[in-house]
């Protein structure tokens, strides 16, 4: 658990910097930056690390039995999520427009998704951290810069969900490959 719990912090810990919008503006006039993304995504990579291996490593303490329906309920939480955080990359869409923050939503969807299916403790930390995070930056992202409304080409939006269509048949797919868990019986 020591590893899970210090991966969430070290993970997490960096996350928050772009809610602390001064501070991170000081850390980038000291280092620079590219110092500040290489470091950022270092330590997110340690931590991230840090928190898949304690998940995997954790004992399995259960603390409820998920409803039957909840893997389905997943399934299909997943595909909006999927679809949030391919319209965060790439020209400008409906999703980004409207939202302002895919991304994170997408994470918050993920999250959810995942702690529905999922009653043990290690799984209930890890996405619960996510869900956590996700909720409190989608608020100081709100604060910072609310979503700027308008029109986006449709030919975009069909193409991003045409792009969410094949990575979330491919990730139900190839679950049991990168999550160890089979989707498909």
């Amino acid at each position: 658990m020591l590893y899970l719990i210090g991966g969430i912090f070290i993970f997490f810990a960096v996350h928050c910097l772009p809610m602390m919008v001064e501070t991170r503006e000081r850390l980038i006039e000291r280092v620079g930056t590219i110092a500040y993304q290489v470091g950022f995504a270092l330590v997110s990579f340690l931590g991230l690390g840090l928190m898949i291996w304690g998940r995997s490593v954790m004992e399995f303490t259960e603390i409820w039995q998920p409803f039957g329906w909840a893997r389905y309920a997943t399934i299909m939480l997943m595909f909006p999520a999927v679809l949030l955080i391919v319209s965060a990359f790439g020209p400008e869409n409906s999703f980004r427009r409207i939202l302002g923050h895919p991304m994170i939503l997408a994470v918050e969807l993920w999250a959810i998704a995942h702690l529905l299916a999922n009653g043990d403790l290690a799984s209930i930390l890890f996405f619960g951290a996510f869900f956590l995070w996700a909720l409190a930056a989608f608020i100081s992202a709100r604060r910072r810069k609310p979503p700027v409304g308008g029109r986006a080409g449709l030919l975009n939006d069909i193409g991003f969900v045409a792009v969410a269509l094949v990575v979330y048949v491919s990730a139900i797919r190839y679950h049991v490959w990168f999550a160890g868990v089979s989707l498909l019986n």
